[in-house]
């Protein structure tokens, strides 16, 4: 395995927005002359219902299940279960079951359907989880907030992994995640992430460790437009962002980031002209305890799209 070492608008809407519809039910306010802009679109709270989504990687080795208003994912065998790069993609993933809407306050003339223009809108993703176990402190489980990414429509039912550029329908995935350490008293891998062509692990930032049992961790995931030309001669046409943050304090900065910002070949996270769906995924980076859990208490999106810049010819 590769372990490389190194406003929301509250009471505007609360559930998620149709397919192919422009966002309703909040003022979208577009200033003239004065100097007032078009007012933020919401954070769309996602469902905790896992019977609300494609649900992959369950059974002998996983349960996941609605507790107490929560997503609970819960181990039941100790055997590795990892998201890092095409090859490891054996742990648990929930796919929203539509891909969203790229475009939720006006139609761009000359594009339709659900497929992603970057140039138009940003998406992010954002997850707040703490680990739990029944047995001694949790150990070297990891979850977080992603997308899956599709060439085709998936027509209500989203294919699950292997995600790879070689399928007979090409799919990528792109995960964040934190992580537990080996034990209770070592800090090891706190921060990570993965995709088609990525994995990675960032040592120890924090004072108590992301990933540590009872400790609230927030993540949010950002996908955009990034275009440029790569080493491999070809241009990159997305670009991931991702935040680590505070739970204690909105107002400081984030404890880590990492951006990703693919040199674009088949094998890397595509996003531009595909179905873009966001994602939740549980892994671990180790043997597990059965018993060890992860519970997810807040799910959201939101894609807010920019101003056209007009005419094209």
């Amino acid at each position: 395995m590769f372990r490389p070492g190194a406003s929301s608008v509250s009471g505007r809407r609360g559930s998620e927005v149709a397919r192919n519809s422009s966002v309703t039910g909040f003022e979208i306010n577009v200033g003239g002359g004065g100097g007032a802009g078009a007012s933020l679109l919401p954070w769309i709270d996602l469902s905790l219902d896992p019977a609300d989504y494609a649900v992959y990687g369950v059974g002998s080795d996983w349960t996941v299940a609605l507790v107490a208003g929560k997503l609970r994912a819960t181990r039941l065998t100790t055997p590795e279960k990892d998201w890092c790069n095409t090859a490891e993609q054996n742990g648990v993933v929930l796919i929203r079951k539509l891909p969203v809407n790229p475009f939720p306050v006006e139609a761009v003339p000359g594009l339709t359907g659900d497929t992603w223009r970057g140039e138009y809108a940003t998406l992010k993703v954002y997850s707040k989880l703490a680990f739990g176990t029944a047995l001694a402190a949790p150990i070297r489980g990891h979850a977080g907030p992603g997308i899956v990414s599709y060439t085709n429509d998936q027509g209500g039912s989203p294919a699950g992994p292997p995600f790879s550029d070689i399928a007979a329908e090409p799919s990528w995935y792109y995960v964040m995640h934190v992580d537990q350490s080996d034990n209770a008293s070592v800090y090891g891998w706190n921060e990570g992430w993965g995709g088609n062509n990525d994995c990675g692990y960032h040592p120890g930032v924090k004072t108590p460790a992301f990933g540590s049992a009872g400790q609230t961790n927030r993540m949010e995931i950002a996908v955009s437009q990034g275009r440029g030309i790569g080493a491999t001669g070809t241009p990159s046409d997305n670009s991931i962002g991702m935040l680590w943050l505070d739970d204690t304090d909105a107002t400081v900065p984030a404890d880590w980031a990492r951006g990703y910002a693919p040199n674009e070949t088949t094998a890397t996270v595509r996003v531009d002209g595909k179905y873009l769906h966001p994602a939740h995924f549980f892994g671990s980076w180790g043997p597990q305890q059965v018993g060890d859990y992860v519970e997810v208490s807040e799910w959201k999106y939101m894609v807010q799209q920019f101003p056209q810049r007009g005419a094209e010819s």
